[in-house]
């Protein structure tokens, strides 16, 4: 597919064209979501694994191998992990694509709950505005649920594709 490369590299608008493109050419794609206590109990490199195997879980049909960015995610299926795989492989730069227009809606959503931490703005990775609320604010700060940066949201029932259907889960 045209224009495919790390996510990190591509304009937020660029990767939401792209992201129609994927979803709607892939042979399957799915995203999944592990919940902060997740990640507070296991780490946030486990969680990130909890989340891809869930999403491999999801794909129909079912994969016979993976490529995955750098790390083996522990699942019986023949896999290679590939250092800097978005900037390599097109399969892993686009499954990085839908994570993160994923996690950049998930982080408009929770502005609106929490407008005090500019999480539109910074996407979610940790800032020195992250840390605290705007002195302004009267806002009490993030529940627990809220991880900035982290590869889960439980928002994601508000979350709709474009046809209007609820797509459950997270970045993975």
């Amino acid at each position: 597919m045209r224009g495919l490369n790390d996510s990190k590299l591509l304009a937020p608008k660029r990767r939401e064209v792209l992201a129609v493109r994927i979803r709607e050419r892939a042979a399957a794609w799915a995203i999944a979501a592990v919940d902060a206590a997740t990640i507070d109990s296991i780490n946030i490199y486990q969680a990130s694994r909890l989340a891809m195997r869930l999403a491999v879980s999801r794909l129909s049909p079912a994969p016979d191998f993976l490529l995955t960015d750098a790390m083996p995610i522990g699942l019986p299926l023949p896999q290679q992990p590939l250092i800097k795989g978005d900037a390599r492989c097109h399969a892993i730069a686009a499954a990085s694509i839908l994570a993160k227009v994923y996690r950049d809606a998930c982080m408009r959503v929770w502005d609106e709950v929490f407008p005090q931490y500019g999480l539109a703005a910074h996407k979610g990775y940790s800032t020195r505005s992250t840390a605290r609320p705007s002195r302004n604010s009267a806002s009490p700060p993030a529940p627990p649920e809220f991880r900035a940066g982290a590869r889960a949201v439980s928002l994601s029932r508000r979350l709709r594709s474009a046809d209007g259907s609820v797509r459950h889960g997270g970045a993975a």
